[in-house]
């Protein structure tokens, strides 16, 4: 999946842009929801590689809080997105395997 490029792109890069350009304070949170997992992927190689995969919905939202001239705060709702996680199951064995599973453990307490 592209989640982590579509999270920068769409939530990620505005939300800094409000804080830094802006100078505005930001309250920012994330949901996990419709969650699919998790999986077992086992990786082909010369070491023993298991993994857990897990697809879901990033539930993104960001509000902006503004001083009132009365000294109250006001909070508004700047952006609600969700973002879907789908694990790229071959992309990821491709990667992993190719660097010859360096990150080799076992996860489930199996020898």
């Amino acid at each position: 999946g592209r989640a982590n490029a579509h999270h920068f792109r769409r939530v990620e890069r505005k939300v800094k842009n409000l804080v830094h350009d802006r100078d505005l304070v930001v309250r920012y949170e994330v949901q996990v929801t419709n969650e699919k997992g998790p999986t077992w992927v086992d990786v082909p190689s010369h070491a023993n590689c298991r993994y857990q995969m897990i697809d879901a919905t990033f539930d993104c939202r960001y509000y902006t809080y503004y001083l009132k001239e009365d000294g109250s705060v006001e909070r508004h709702l700047e952006a609600h997105t969700p973002i879907q996680s789908t694990f790229d199951k071959e992309g990821f064995e491709r990667t992993v395997a190719a660097k010859g599973c360096p990150e080799a453990r076992d996860l489930d307490g199996r020898d």
